[in-house]
């Protein structure tokens, strides 16, 4: 009777320590659980802050490239004397910076001002451009038009390949020696009419 009311006595201790054994693992495990819905809990806060962050550094940015391009349109505006007429925008480009004589082809020097011409093309992206060709009077009327016509087509490609200018935005006139701005009896006068006109319209 004493052994088996011992081995009773054991039994159920030995089941007590099982069931304790189980509460304290499933009470680690919750305790666990809850620890790592804390730590996703503060993550997920912390991802929030980011965000903000993240989004209001991208406003910062976004207003700063504005500003810039800003600057850089009134820097080329300034540097091309460009002119402005009702719905269009008018620069006038002077042939003797951008080719040599008798040539088409651009010079090293036309480059930084074809970039200018570049970035207020890019402001106007739906305005129609008309790139014109001039010569002065030197020379026939059949190799002064073709030569404008070169001339003209020739920063077209650059404005094409380098500022990423659509082809069908633009319209290529060659007028050679035609509606002179100077007297072709002088040598000033004949470089102010050997030049590149472009027009583009606003909108």
């Amino acid at each position: 009777m004493k052994r088996t009311l011992h081995t009773l006595i054991t039994l159920t201790a030995c089941l007590w320590l099982v069931g304790t054994g189980i509460m304290d693992a499933q009470t680690d495990e919750i305790k666990a659980r809850e620890l790592e819905l804390k730590q996703k809990q503060l993550d997920l806060e912390k991802a929030k802050l980011d965000t903000v962050k993240s989004e209001q550094l991208s406003v910062e940015k976004a207003r700063v490239e504005l500003a810039r391009k800003e600057l850089e349109l009134a820097k080329a505006r300034q540097a091309l004397a460009v002119k402005e007429t009702g719905n269009q925008i008018q620069m006038q480009l002077s042939g003797e910076v951008f080719f040599d004589t008798n040539a088409a082809t651009l010079k090293a020097a036309a480059r930084e001002k074809l970039r200018q011409v570049g970035i207020i093309l890019a402001a106007y992206p739906q305005g129609a451009i008309t790139i014109a060709g001039y010569t002065d009077s030197r020379g026939s009327e059949e190799t002064n038009l073709d030569l404008s016509r070169k001339r003209a087509e020739a920063v077209k490609v650059w404005l094409m390949n380098q500022s990423g200018i659509k082809e069908d935005r633009i319209a290529v006139k060659a007028l050679g020696e035609a509606e002179p701005v100077a007297s072709n009896d002088t040598a000033a006068g004949r470089r102010l009419n050997r030049r590149v006109e472009i027009v583009v319209q606003k909108g």
